[in-house]
């Protein structure tokens, strides 16, 4: 946050940043809640899935896939 606040008054030759604090906290408040609800549920990339790994190997599937893999006893992360 500290940064975020120190880069809003940078400027350069083609550029002038400025933004209130007030401002600031208010478009945070807008961009959480906009990234909550697009990584919510079947959004979120790592909905539904686990990861798993043998032999240092490690690798992304569907829960409904997870018996086959258990047979292949790899194990689950």
């Amino acid at each position: 946050m500290v940064k975020a606040f120190t880069m809003m008054k940078c400027v350069s030759k083609t550029q002038t940043r400025y933004i209130s604090s007030k401002s600031y906290e208010s478009l945070r408040k807008e961009f959480s809640k906009i990234q909550s609800y697009s990584q919510s549920g079947i959004k979120n990339s790592q909905y539904n899935t686990i990861w798993i790994n043998k032999n240092n190997i490690f690798k992304k599937i569907h829960k409904n896939e997870l018996s086959f893999y258990i047979k292949e006893r790899m194990e689950i992360r």
